[in-house]
């Protein structure tokens, strides 16, 4: 949650951390993923309570290590591949192509200065 998302800068004085939410939505919503997750069906409840559990950058980091699909992973294509034909499957009309031209790799986002 932010106070308003306006600037780029200083994100921490707009940041109320108290108020973040996730929502789940059935299929798929937006059209540039910032990140890709893979929690096949069985795992998708410890997926959501490993989320739902992150406290810290260091857990949060644990989740993308399990869970997480950055750019350089080798499943990165055939998984959006799928993304782009099931959106074609489920809404042809409304079905375009996802923008990755924004993407990035978590881990540079969240990575400090010493590495």
């Amino acid at each position: 949650m932010h106070t308003n998302v306006a600037f780029m800068l200083k994100e921490e004085k707009r940041r109320e951390p108290d108020k973040d939410t996730l929502t789940v939505y059935r299929g798929l919503l937006g059209s540039y993923p910032n990140f890709m997750f893979n929690a096949p069906l069985d795992r998708v409840e410890a997926f959501a309570a490993a989320l739902h559990a992150v406290r810290s950058r260091e857990q949060f980091m644990a989740v993308i290590s399990r869970y997480g699909l950055p750019r350089t992973h080798p499943e990165i294509w055939s998984n959006f591949h799928w993304f782009v034909d099931y959106m074609r499957r489920l809404s042809p009309v409304e079905a375009g192509i996802y923008d990755l031209n924004r993407y990035k790799k978590l881990a540079d986002l969240m990575a400090d200065k010493t590495g």
